[in-house]
């Protein structure tokens, strides 16, 4: 069964323009469009912080927090894409679980193989390339050979050290697409240079068609997602714009294959598959004059049946390139 979405979201409503335009005393300065776009050659220092929950019946099953530090570095600006450069400087897991915490500095070495990406970004604000994979095939050898005396790896079985070194040969070996794995996953990557936009006009709003989200509850299984980006508000004083992004799964998604699967995944559950929902939702404020991201705010929330996956990730600047400091 598949539920017709309306728009339920406040920015499709269309307010008056001196609603959600403030020049702050600037003067007669109304522009139409207003370009979020990277400026110049610019870095902030960043951090991001992640709750993902995962419940059954209203009964919450796990809860996992992450935390990374980052710098983003603008290295290029072309008019059909930007590069960029993110390098990881810290990172905090917590997944509720002693025994699963126990193998969190296993989980981060490897994760560290992609602490360093050099990034291509379209203008709609999705990674199309990897620049650096010759990097980041040359730090996974490094982190493989390092494996050898990883007291927490050698914990494992032998089947298991198995599968991460096949994996990881797999993914930074072979042909696998990472851009794919990126855009279609919840890493910060994706939710950072998610409103990422030349021109935006004023009181449009931006479809940006159907992109691919992995899903959380259902392994291996990617739902097609309409996204719609407008402007929220715009403040000229504080060089800021206030963007929204929405996105829910196509109307036209047929769920009976997550049917089959939620019946096979979830069979204590006490509902029965009846509806399926996703929703995407982005708040962020823009810097004007440089592009950079000020904060942000991603939720996602993916329901079956009686069973609800939530994801809130809060990326926040600390320090940009003006020097300015919020922590």
């Amino acid at each position: 069964m598949t539920t017709v979405k309306t728009n339920k979201w406040s920015f499709f409503s269309d307010e008056p323009k001196e609603q959600i335009f403030d020049n702050g005393g600037a003067g007669n300065i109304n522009p139409d469009t207003v370009d979020l776009s990277y400026k110049k050659i610019i870095s902030g220092k960043y951090k991001s912080e992640t709750l993902s929950l995962l419940k059954v019946d209203d009964i919450v099953i796990s809860k996992s927090i992450n935390e990374t530090t980052f710098t983003l570095s603008v290295l290029d600006r072309g008019t059909n894409h930007t590069i960029v450069r993110i390098d990881v400087t810290k990172t905090f897991m917590d997944n509720g679980i002693t025994e699963l915490n126990d193998f969190n500095g296993l989980l981060i070495a490897l994760g560290s193989v992609k602490d360093v990406l050099v990034l291509e970004i379209n203008n709609e604000g999705f990674i199309s390339a990897i620049v650096n994979k010759e990097e980041i095939k040359a730090k996974w050898f490094q982190v493989k050979n390092d494996l050898a005396t990883n007291k927490q790896f050698n914990l494992l079985k032998p089947e298991d050290q198995k599968s991460i070194l096949t994996g990881g040969d797999e993914e930074y070996l072979t042909n696998f697409d990472i851009v794919k794995f990126l855009n279609e996953g919840y890493t910060l990557y994706s939710m950072l240079f998610c409103g990422y936009w030349r021109n935006y006009q004023l009181q449009e709003t931006y479809v940006i068609g159907s992109k691919n989200k992995q899903s959380a509850m259902f392994k291996d299984q990617v739902i097609p997602i309409n996204f719609n980006y407008k402007i929220k508000r715009c403040n000229l004083q504080s060089a800021t714009c206030q963007v929204e992004i929405q996105g829910v799964e196509e109307q036209s998604y047929n769920t009976i294959g997550l049917k089959k699967l939620y019946e096979e995944k979830y069979p204590f559950a006490k509902a029965e598959f009846d509806d399926y929902s996703y929703d995407y939702d982005v708040t962020l404020d823009t810097d004007t004059d440089t592009g950079l991201v000020k904060k942000l705010n991603t939720t996602v929330l993916e329901q079956a049946g009686s069973i609800s996956m939530f994801m809130d990730c809060n990326i926040k600047i600390l320090t940009d390139e003006k020097g300015h400091t919020t922590e």
